[in-house]
């Protein structure tokens, strides 16, 4: 079965306020976005360069960044039941954000299980915790793998 997931428009230029803006990325890992990465996805370097462009002008904006890697262990059911071969797991080169992108210190840093960003990593106590909430704050998505973990991403933030 295949699935086709309308993909908007990309925004050649888009402008929000500094002061209310928060950046959310996801999924910036070696795996993906290096070669001998298990999932290398040939088009991430360009995705790595233009995210740390973004990353260093929301640095100079002082904008916070919340960084976000997936990550499994060995005995989570889409291996052990489903037979998937193990990907992304935990405490391996794979799971490393890739470089040159680098959370500066201070910065958020959660590991997800899962797809969503939102299942069981503590990133809604966080977002309430730093005031960060609709509509006065608006949170830009940014990373890997858009009709997965992004899509879910800016979806459950959508909901919020």
């Amino acid at each position: 079965m295949q699935v086709e997931i309308d993909v908007p428009t990309p925004v050649s230029e888009l402008t929000v306020p500094a002061r209310s803006t928060a950046l959310l990325l996801i999924d910036l890992q070696n795996e993906s976005c290096q070669l001998g990465g298990q999932n290398y996805h040939p088009e991430c370097p360009s995705a790595v360069t233009a995210t740390a462009e973004l990353v260093d002008r929301a640095h100079a904006e002082g904008c916070p960044i919340i960084w976000f890697r997936s990550v499994r262990r060995a005995d989570q059911a889409v291996f052990t039941t489903f037979g998937v071969q193990p990907y992304r797991l935990e405490g391996t080169w794979n799971v490393e954000i890739t470089p040159p992108l680098q959370p500066a210190d201070g910065e958020a840093v959660f590991d997800k299980y899962s797809h969503d960003c939102f299942c069981d990593t503590g990133l809604d106590a966080y977002l309430a915790e730093q005031g960060i909430r609709a509509p006065e704050w608006t949170v830009v998505v940014a990373g890997v793998a858009l009709p997965g973990c992004v899509y879910v991403a800016a979806t459950g933030l959508s909901h919020r």
